[in-house]
Order: structure tokens, then C-alpha cells, then sequence
């Protein structure tokens, strides 16, 4: 089984290769702002370790 921090880790690198650069950027910049938040992690890293 794969440790949560690393999982996390995970979850972290592959947003980072988003590209919140897009247009309308109305509409990508609150998401990538919510999305570096921190917070947001726990329902995909379950999913991952299901």
C-alpha cells in the first residue's frame, strides 16, 4: 500500500502540470487559485489508494 504522503505527492505533481493559463480566464483563475489552496486532496487520495 502506497503511504498517504506520498499519495499526496502524487496528487500535488500532476496538478502542477496543469496549465491554468487558459481562456476565459475568469473562469481558470479562481480554479487554480482553489486548487492552491492546499486543501482538496483527501477525496482524490482515496480514491488512489482504493
Amino acid at each position: 500500500m502506497i503511504p498517504f504522503s506520498e499519495i499526496i505527492q502524487i496528487i500535488n505533481a500532476e496538478l502542477n502540470k496543469l496549465d491554468w493559463d487558459k481562456k476565459p480566464e475568469r473562469l481558470y483563475r479562481p480554479i487554480a487559485y482553489v486548487l492552491s489552496l492546499g486543501g482538496k486532496r483527501i477525496r482524490p487520495s482515496l480514491v488512489l489508494m482504493a
